[in-house]
């Protein structure tokens, strides 16, 4: 007989995601899993529609401020804005261009910013869906090199614990990536 999987303890992690430790019927360990729930009538995927219409009625500086906004969707639709609006416009606050600069796919201009593009990139590799915007996050990092390895060693560690077997993968190649280039300009 076939026993059912149980929920053997619920936690949560970055910004209230829960997380549940499933059971075998036998009571050992299969997985860690997230859960993102969502009510049935809740729209998907959709900014606030006044807000929207609020944020293209306002100057650059405070669309600006929007990008560090903890909705994704929000920090989105500023940067289509600014885009739009304000085509030239580069927010002097180092947090927002950081981010105005990721949300542009210009990951090459975070460079300069070493460590503190660390966790705005962290951020951008576990939201994107798309591969090549992936790698494009991975090979800015190992770019950033030594700066970004306390980070990473952190996060590696962190996504054992919630096993997540891809994104764990991912920023340990990464780590050994950057240990390589320094080894290489130690030789």
């Amino acid at each position: 007989m076939v026993k059912p999987l149980q929920i053997s303890d619920i936690y949560y992690y970055h910004g209230g995601v829960p997380v549940i430790v499933l059971l075998t019927g036998q009571g050992k360990l299969t997985r860690k899993t997230q859960v993102f729930l969502k009510k049935k009538d809740e729209p998907r995927n959709q900014v606030n529609p006044v807000l929207k219409q609020n944020m293209k009625s306002i100057e650059a500086d405070k669309v600006a401020e929007l990008l560090c906004d903890q909705n994704l969707l929000t920090r989105i639709e500023a940067k289509a804005i600014l885009k739009e609006k304000f085509p030239d416009f580069l927010p002097a606050d180092e947090s927002q261009c950081m981010i105005y600069k990721i949300l542009l796919g210009d990951f090459d201009k975070l460079i300069p910013f070493g460590e503190k593009a660390v966790e705005p990139l962290i951020e951008r590799f576990f939201v994107t869906s798309n591969a090549r915007e992936t790698e494009r996050i991975v090979d800015t990092l190992i770019t950033i090199g030594e700066p970004a390895l306390a980070k990473l060693d952190d996060m590696s560690e962190f996504l054992s614990l919630m096993a997540s077997p891809y994104y764990a993968k991912r920023i340990s190649w990464t780590i050994n990536q950057i240990k390589k280039v320094l080894l290489k300009k130690n030789v």
